[in-house]
């Protein structure tokens, strides 16, 4: 099999205490980057498997998590209005909501159970 050279650059901190560390795990610098790739290519079809691979490694900023939030609220109210529609509850834009008593972490569960369908 043809081999090829990479040249990369880092900061040479992060460097020396990246390789004591896989020293330790016992890897060498090449043998992490050749994983990597080696992932990369068994992969190569599931870019999601890759993302959350690196995901791993580089974890998001607030800003990430917030806008991870919003996109998970919004497809949360999404799914409840084609809920509302398919049981036939329509709720106007100004109709107020009255207040209930309720237990979110019970609900929470409930929606994940049927959602999953455990």
């Amino acid at each position: 099999m043809a081999s090829t050279q990479m040249n990369v650059r880092i900061d040479a901190d992060i460097k020396r205490s990246g390789d004591a560390a896989f020293a330790r795990a016992g890897h060498t610098p090449t043998d992490v980057v050749r994983k990597v790739w080696e992932f990369a290519a068994r992969n190569e079809h599931d870019v999601d498997a890759i993302r959350e691979a690196l995901a791993v490694l580089d974890p998001p900023t607030d800003e990430d998590e917030r806008q991870r939030k919003l996109g998970a609220l919004q497809a949360f109210r999404e799914e409840m209005g084609d809920w509302r529609r398919r049981i036939g509850i329509e709720r106007s834009s100004d109709e107020v909501i009255p207040s209930i008593d309720v237990d979110y972490r019970e609900l929470r569960e409930e929606y994940w159970n049927e959602k999953h369908g455990c």
